[in-house]
């Protein structure tokens, strides 16, 4: 008897509520299993269906209704009163963080939390002390068993997502259980989070890097004409460079299985080969002269054992060649995934912004001016518009693409052309389904990697670049040009300072060279009037003192750092900014105390009326990073690490906390 078939997924009565209302929905009693909280992402709205979480067997979120459907045999009423502690206690931050990043880890620490009771026959209660030492005890077990499974792999890259793992885990724990939270932890192996030392990141030089790009564009190109002009199936793909020579077809089917596929498919083209072929290329691989047909009719027939896989891998592309086959949308996203590509790897942007493009960005391009801009929304830059600079080439690409675009959204999506609204980038998901409702999706690294998977069958994996290393290489590809750091920073959309920080050469010693060029240059009169000199005034790291709101202190009476002028005002151990000014202030270089760091450089970048004092305190932290770089440049991937996470809105709990009263007072962030 198939069990799963016995499942029974049903609607629930769900109610939408914004993240920032969430209060007042618990306050009158609201059920968490009904709840689907609503975030920003940008001007458009966000959903997560947190009552689903409730469940342990749900399906995935229908993109059209924005929420899953629910076995509701598996509802855990431990699970619903935990997620609606550890929500009122967290929604606040929620509301200004990154909510969909922040509740997508939770969700993956409830399911691991769903198996873990499987597994160990564990309940799962959070207002229990013993039962919650139960609970973290094992998930924290199974959480090292993986990091140290992981660092056995070359593949290794990071132990952060288990870190943060654990961290929910204790979060649920500390919302639901009156306890004493470090004395808690003390029993338990804490899992730190840092990057495999091994793992260097990859720059490409121009050969390879224009070799995909060329790639990408004739992929593009091939698969689109197809779809446009009703093509059928062979596609010929006849790419030639310096590098590969490929000549093979693609029928977008499955391999066929067993030994008589090679048969009737050539060796080196993959080519469906004729009747007449199969036999004389059968004879030559049997080495016979004849093969064991009883009632042969023509010099086209077939041996029995031979037919039926013959017929049947007709058969299936007969079938793709109809109208709105699967075959054809999977050509179709293909051709969009390889243009998204394309336009990364041309604009050095960030793939989420890509992804989020509508088509009205493209309104402005015109292909005969010299520099060819589009004017996007980016989230990780507080949502504010920026340029993506582009080629000449690219802005008839783009003019290709919205053709090729509008002809799918016609002749396709037909019914579902509302739910795309003016997306630029969109795809479908290919499933058993026999019509096409339902299944268009939000184009997202699921497609990309779909991709990835394709063109390696065709190309090694070593000619993948991904996009991660692309803004990499597009950005010292650019500095090369001489260019320079602003160049590049501004076509990536960000900061010179995050163009140097994360985009630079791939070794440790040409990060260090742009660091140093940045924080020597970028910084005017304004910071240096408070100084007695233009040097770096350096810290106390590590040394074991006090906990502060910034980093550590040696004691309590607060003095002014050699090097500072009486310009500055006299630190203040009321004020955590002005620590970084004083003789005493300690540094540990360890995730803690970076985070912090940064953190408070985070509330200073987004604050919409910077005066000089913040501008002085922002240099400052800056001035810092560098000290600690030139005393171990092995602390940049944790520093680059750190960034990316606070950028996402995971900062530091004090400068968090500021921030929410900051917010309460008025002040617009994002204004």
């Amino acid at each position: 008897m198939d069990i799963k078939n016995q499942i029974k997924f049903e609607e629930r009565n769900v109610v939408f509520i914004k993240i920032e209302n969430f209060s007042e929905y618990t306050f009158k009693d609201g059920s968490i299993e009904n709840l689907v909280l609503i975030s920003k992402m940008g001007n458009e709205d966000a959903y997560f269906d947190v009552g689903a979480l409730c469940y342990k067997r749900r399906t995935r979120i229908n993109r059209v209704k924005h929420y899953s459907y629910v076995d509701k045999s598996t509802f855990n009423k431990h699970i619903a009163k935990a997620l609606k502690n550890y929500l009122s206690e967290n929604y606040l931050s929620l509301t200004i963080n990154s909510t969909y990043t922040i509740l997508s880890r939770l969700k993956l620490t409830i399911d691991d939390l769903y198996n873990l009771s499987e597994e160990k026959s564990i309940e799962l209660k959070f207002n229990d002390l013993d039962h919650c030492h139960i609970i973290y005890e094992n998930y924290t077990a199974k959480l090292v068993d993986k990091v140290r499974s992981g660092l056995s792999r070359p593949s290794f890259t990071s132990s952060y997502t288990y870190a943060k793992k654990q961290k929910i885990c204790f979060d649920l724990i500390a919302a639901n259980c009156d306890l004493d939270g470090k004395a808690f932890k003390e029993r338990y192996t804490e899992i730190k989070g840092f990057s495999a030392a091994n793992i260097e990141p990859k720059v490409y030089n121009d050969l390879d890097y224009s070799i995909f790009l060329s790639h990408c564009k004739k992929i593009f190109y091939i698969f689109s004409d197809f779809i446009i002009n009703n093509g059928l199936f062979p596609i010929r793909l006849n790419i030639k460079d310096d590098k590969y020579d490929i000549n093979q077809y693609e029928y977008m089917i499955k391999n066929p299985k067993g030994r008589y596929a090679n048969y009737f498919l050539d060796n080196k083209t993959r080519r469906f080969l004729t009747r007449r072929e199969t036999v004389i290329n059968a004879k030559r691989i049997e080495n016979v002269e004849q093969l064991p047909i009883r009632f042969k009719k023509s010099e086209d027939d077939l041996p029995y054992y031979l037919l039926m896989s013959y017929n049947n891998y007709e058969n299936s592309i007969l079938k793709a060649n109809e109208s709105n086959s699967k075959e054809r949308l999977k050509v179709i996203n293909l051709a969009i995934a390889s243009f998204a590509m394309w336009l990364i790897l041309d604009s050095g942007c960030n793939r989420s912004t890509i992804f989020q493009m509508k088509v009205k960005d493209l309104k402005s391009l015109k292909n005969d001016t010299t520099h060819h801009k589009l004017m996007t929304i980016k989230g990780r830059a507080g949502y504010k518009k920026i340029k993506i600079p582009l080629t000449k080439k690219m802005v008839k690409g783009l003019q290709d693409y919205v053709k090729f675009r509008e002809f799918v959204i016609n002749q396709f999506v037909q019914e579902e052309q509302e739910f795309i609204k003016d997306d630029l980038f969109f795809g479908f998901t290919l499933n058993t389904k026999v019509t096409l409702k339902g299944t268009v999706s939000p184009f997202s690294i699921k497609d990309i990697e779909l991709f990835r998977s394709w063109y390696s069958s065709f190309f090694d994996e070593e000619s993948w670049i991904n996009p991660r290393d692309i803004r990499r290489s597009n950005s010292n590809i650019i500095k090369n040009l001489n260019e320079g750091i602003q160049v590049a920073a501004e076509r990536m959309g960000h900061s010179n300072a995050v163009s140097i920080k994360h985009y630079s050469e791939a070794t440790k010693e040409q990060t260090y060279t742009q660091l140093s060029e940045f924080f020597d240059e970028v910084y005017g009169q304004i910071i240096f009037k408070n100084r007695n000199t233009e040097k770096v005034i350096p810290i106390v790291t590590n040394v074991e003192c006090s906990n502060t709101l910034a980093g550590h202190c040696r004691t309590n009476e607060p003095t002014r750092a050699i090097g500072f002028n009486d310009s500055i005002e006299l630190p203040n151990c009321s004020n955590p900014a002005s620590c970084l000014f004083c003789e005493h202030y300690v540094l540990h270089t360890d995730e803690i105390d970076i985070r912090k760091l940064i953190s408070l450089r985070k509330i200073i970048d987004l604050h919409p009326d910077k005066n000089d004092e913040m501008q002085i305190v922002k240099y400052r932290v800056d001035e810092i990073l560098k000290y600690i770089i030139d005393q171990n440049k092995d602390l940049i991937p944790l520093i680059s690490m750190v960034k990316e996470e606070v950028d996402e809105g995971y900062l530091d709990e004090h400068w968090e906390n500021l921030m929410n009263l900051f917010i309460d007072l008025g002040v617009d962030f994002y204004a």
